[in-house]
């Protein structure tokens, strides 16, 4: 795992991408991402289908707020686009936000190298807990690859925004 001077050192060098980057955000091993400004739900949906795309409501954060509640799931985003083609990245909640009972990811922490992206972040929330854009959410650490680097070229690419799931468009599903 790289230390957070090596990972600002690394963004130097441009092996690592954080855009926007600011030295206030490296940790002693991490670099803190931030909220964008989007949210998103699935709407209208009674049960969620891997074999087909699932309708999405997306809305804007104001500065004011949002109050995320209990027993519903959002989609959010970084605002920071993160990527390397060296390296593998790899999401962790904050220690703060946990405290509240933020969860950020549910189960996809790990980066594919080769994908430089705003993060799709998956929240879920035991008490209602008010967000801001810009609040530092999570951190992104970043871990050497040992081996030949076979880059990222998949369905999740690039992303931006909250992204929704993509299952649907798997080969494997059209034989299931």
């Amino acid at each position: 795992m790289l230390t957070g001077k090596e990972i600002a050192r690394q963004v130097g060098l441009g092996r690592i991408t954080i855009d926007p980057f600011s030295a206030e955000q490296v940790g002693p091993n991490s670099y803190d991402l931030r909220l964008g400004n989007k949210l998103a739900n699935y709407v209208g949906v009674c049960v969620l289908d891997p074999k087909k795309p699932a309708p999405v409501e997306e809305y804007e954060i104001s500065d004011a707020g949002h109050v995320l509640l209990p027993h519903k799931f959002y989609l959010a985003h970084t605002l920071e686009f993160v990527g390397s083609d060296h390296y593998v990245p790899v999401l962790h909640g904050r220690s703060s936000a946990a405290r509240l009972g933020v969860s950020v990811h549910l189960s996809s922490d790990l980066g594919e190298t080769g994908n430089v992206c705003q993060w799709t972040l998956e929240v879920v929330v035991p008490y209602p807990v008010r967000i801001y854009p810009g609040l530092r959410i999570c951190q992104v650490t970043f871990e050497e690859v040992t081996g030949e680097i076979t880059l990222y070229s998949g369905k999740y690419l690039g992303q931006k925004d909250p992204t929704p799931s993509r299952w649907h468009q798997d080969k494997e599903l059209k034989d299931v």
